[in-house]
This record gives structure tokens, sequence and C-alpha cells, in this order.
């Protein structure tokens, strides 16, 4: 426990200073799940189907999203769980300490606002950008039910619903314009039925 990795049904709590990091497992987390610099890697939960890691920001100021503001001065903490892309088969689901601020400014209508990690999730997701990306390439490459049976697989299991709602929210692809188009007759005339035909084998259907 004192490495920092906490293994299945041990007992902890986030906070703990038993349970902190050391340096070298932080970085080591830190660069090989490619997280954003500006956070860090408090404590690391490894379970038999999943990947839990407890981070916080390094930040000392954040900027209020509706004024641009700094501030420094925290109103409270709480905790926003966001599910990344899997690792070894392991779900992997980041727990992020978020603070709210102080807004300064009183010509602000909003008194506080909390800290956004951009680069990491966007607004109100409960997905990290890169898990989202996934899923909507998956979902236009298969579909539905094929990519909900393809994602379960892959240790992001998700709705066959949620899938749809992603497609009904992604953009589509841009494509060229065409600049030949082709028609397969043969094709065409090998749908129709063979009553159509008043010819011998072989003549051609007359209509």
């Amino acid at each position: 426990m004192r490495s920092g990795i906490i293994e299945e049904n041990d007992p902890h709590s986030p906070g703990d200073p038993l349970l902190k990091m050391n340096p070298l497992l932080a970085i080591f987390a830190t660069q090989f799940l490619l997280l954003p610099a500006d956070l860090h890697v408090e404590e690391v939960l490894l379970e038999k189907n999943r990947l839990m890691l407890v981070l916080s920001s390094t930040q000392l100021t954040a900027a209020c999203p509706y004024c641009s503001s700094l501030s420094a001065h925290v109103h409270s903490h709480y905790t926003r769980t966001l599910v990344d892309l899997p690792w070894k088969a392991r779900a992997v689901v980041l727990r992020v300490q978020v603070r709210r601020f102080f807004c300064p400014p009183a010509a602000c209508a909003h008194r506080t606002f909390a800290e956004q990690f951009p680069a990491l999730a966007p607004v109100f997701a409960r997905r990290t950008s890169r898990q989202l990306q996934r899923l909507c390439q998956i979902a236009l490459a298969l579909g539905g039910r094929p990519a909900a049976r393809l994602l379960s697989q892959q240790a992001m299991p998700t709705s066959f619903s949620t899938v749809l709602r992603l497609l009904r929210h992604s953009s589509v692809p841009s494509f060229p314009s065409p600049r030949v188009l082709g028609i397969d007759d043969f094709g065409a005339e090998k749908r129709r039925p063979l009553r159509h035909y008043t010819g011998g084998f072989g003549a051609p259907p007359s209509y």
C-alpha cells in the first residue's frame, strides 16, 4: 500500500496519507496514460477489471469561464468521475478532484465557478475527449448494435441507445463531391422479375 497502488478489496479512503503516490509512480502513470500536464496522480486503485486514478490539479489559479477573471480563492471541492480509454483490458476511471473558486469581480453574474480541464474532457461530460472520439469512430463504422457489442468486448461497455445518441450528436465526416457517377445497368436488369422477359434466352428485355 505504501507504493501508491491499492489492490482490490484493500481498505482505502481518498486523502489517506498512507495511500499517497510516490513521485516516481505518479510520473509513470501520468506519462504512460498520457494525462494532461496540469493533473497530478494522487492514488491508484487496481481492481480485477478496472483501474481507477484519483487526480488533482496542479494549477494555483483558475479562470472564470464567464468573465475570464483569474481567482485563487477556493470556495469548495467536489469529485468529478470520468471514464477513459481502457488499459490492458481494464476499464479506466478517473476521479478528478475539482475545486470551485470565488469569482473576484462583483460585476460578474456568477459568484463561484468550477475549474475546467479542456484538455481532458468537455464541460459536463462523463467521458474523456479521447474516449468519446473512439466511441464515435466505432459507432460510425459499425452502427448501433454491432458497435455496442464491440465496445463491450473492449472494456468500454456502452448501451445501444447511447451509441445512437452519440451518432446523432456527432458531426458527419465530410467527403469530396463526386465528379463522375456510374449506373450499374446489368445489376438493375438482373433484379427484375423473369416474367418481364418476353424474348428468348439471351434476348434483351422489352419494356
